[in-house]
């Protein structure tokens, strides 16, 4: 597969994972989206905590979209160089 089509798939893929790794923050701004996660009527601190969680998942999921976005980051994926298989030891 040439390069520049893995490259393109690998960058879709991380767009995709780091929009979906971000879902979590609409907790803060409708707390009822916890319902999804078995989370009814949470206690004061359990919303926090759990709002805390989505804030954490946020960054992660804008770093996953960053590094889909900088060329020289996705470039440098070892997925894209040909790795030279180990030779079978006797």
């Amino acid at each position: 597969m040439p390069s520049r089509i893995r490259e393109t798939i690998i960058r879709a893929v991380l767009i995709l994972m780091g929009v979906l790794t971000a879902t979590p923050v609409l907790s803060l701004v409708n707390p009822s989206q916890l319902e999804a996660y078995g989370v009814i009527d949470p206690d004061p601190i359990v919303l926090t905590l759990l709002q805390h969680r989505g804030i954490f998942q946020l960054l992660l999921g804008a770093a996953l979209v960053w590094a889909a976005l900088r060329p020289d980051i996705v470039s440098r994926s070892p997925s894209l160089r040909s790795c030279p298989r180990a030779s079978p030891s006797r």
